[in-house]
């Protein structure tokens, strides 16, 4: 995967749907919240095949240490 394509993805995407892009704190606390709630994490279920292991809290810490983790200032 080329992050870095895929923040310029990301940066382009927000400008057309959003007034500002959230913060890195923002975003972190955002998803950390959603990641408590069972029907969020609950959504993939009937998008993924049957009998196929997901674990939405090992997804989120990839995401968030590769891709988010480049929204913080000092990462711009």
């Amino acid at each position: 995967m080329d992050i870095d394509r895929v923040m310029v993805a990301y940066d382009r995407y927000l400008r057309f749907v959003a007034s500002h892009a959230p913060t890195y704190k923002e975003y972190v606390l955002n998803v950390d919240e959603k990641m408590q709630n069972p029907e969020f994490l609950g959504d993939t279920t009937g998008l993924l095949r049957p009998k196929l292991e997901y674990d939405p809290h090992a997804a989120w810490e990839i995401v968030r240490d590769e891709l988010v983790v480049k929204l913080r200032p000092s990462n711009m």
